[in-house]
């Protein structure tokens, strides 16, 4: 059987604050899957825009996991908005900016805390 590919965004912006998804009482990183014969820089490109209206820099792989007991792959990366590109629309009520303190105390769905923690982590 053919893995799923699931391409999870940790996107900073300015202030170095992270964009999370909420989802009922739970918050998590913005994510999607990779349609057939996309490439990963692409999926993200499409998915990001798409969803949150921004046109993203990817500036590189934070993690991945394979996940065998739900056959997916998960590929992290860290991306940026491209500030000289205008948003094509206003960012949905469901995201929204936080800071790695806010992040620290909030509810945040498994394993995207530890996505975080590598993305904010400076060797």
């Amino acid at each position: 059987m053919k893995k799923e590919i699931k391409v999870i965004a940790v996107l900073f912006n300015s202030e170095n604050k992270i964009l999370l998804e909420k989802l009922n009482d739970e918050f998590m990183l913005p994510f999607s899957t990779i349609n057939d014969r996309e490439r990963i820089e692409d999926a993200y490109k499409r998915f990001l825009l798409n969803y949150t209206g921004l046109t993203i820099e990817m500036l590189g792989v934070i993690a991945a996991y394979n996940f065998d007991e739900i056959n997916q792959i998960s590929i992290v990366y860290a991306c940026t908005p491209l500030y000289k590109f205008k948003p094509t629309k206003s960012l949905p009520d469901k995201y929204s900016w936080y800071s790695e303190e806010e992040i620290k105390i909030m509810k945040i769905s498994f394993p995207y805390r530890e996505m975080i923690a590598k993305a904010y982590f400076k060797p």
